[in-house]
């Protein structure tokens, strides 16, 4: 009988599993991910792409590089660090989700994608404007929200530069929108006492039955 040993070659290296490994804490056991999923409870990009922050973690920590290629959530990811604060382990999925991106083919990434890094609004006008707007948070509630109609917010781009933009219009909306977000307001606090309340209450007890029937 022959002794000798079968090598198993052409396996590819994984990008994003040594990655994962440096982001873990001393001590830190990734198998806790799997009982865990707070860092996604409060992701406004859970669900999307059929993806979420543990769900991304773990095809990283598995070697599963194409299928993290293969989905379009890293670009999807606000990158708003509240999974991060939320981890027991303290692990910066956002410093992941920058590492997958910088892996796309360039040819594969969106044109032209914008990130705010610590934004800060340091100007906004008299003049407001009116946009209906919803939340990933609050799904299927949607409502008139006034704010400024212009503002200057000042950011850290993706290359650690320091920028600083004059947003109109809808831009102008999206981007208090986010910044509340960080802040820990919801669009719904913009809205009267009574309208707030009715949402409260319907989610209030959403969260009930599913809670009987669970």
């Amino acid at each position: 009988m022959s002794s000798q040993i079968i090598e198993i070659k052409g396996k590819k290296k994984s990008t994003f599993k040594e990655h994962v490994m440096d982001l873990l804490p001393e001590g830190g056991n990734l198998n806790l991910c799997l009982t865990c999923g707070v860092c996604s409870a409060g992701c406004p990009a859970t669900g999307l792409e059929d993806m979420d922050p543990r769900k991304f973690l773990r095809l990283a920590s598995l070697g599963l590089d194409d299928e993290i290629l293969n989905s379009k959530w890293a670009w999807t990811c606000t990158m708003c660090t509240r999974c991060t604060y939320a981890c027991p382990m303290k692990i910066d999925i956002p410093a992941l989700v920058f590492n997958v991106r910088r892996n796309w083919p360039k040819e594969d990434q969106p044109k032209d994608p914008m990130a705010f890094i610590n934004p800060e609004i340091v100007w906004s006008s008299d003049d407001l404007s009116t946009y209906e707007e919803g939340c990933l948070s609050i799904p299927d509630v949607f409502d008139n929200v006034e704010r400024p109609a212009e503002v200057k917010v000042k950011y850290v781009d993706e290359r650690g530069k320091q920028q600083e933009m004059h947003c109109t219009g809808l831009m102008a909306t999206c981007i208090q929108h986010e910044i509340d977000h960080l802040n820990g307001i919801l669009f719904i606090d913009h809205l009267s006492r009574l309208k707030r309340s009715m949402v409260v209450r319907k989610f209030t007890k959403l969260a009930r039955q599913q809670r009987e029937t669970a």
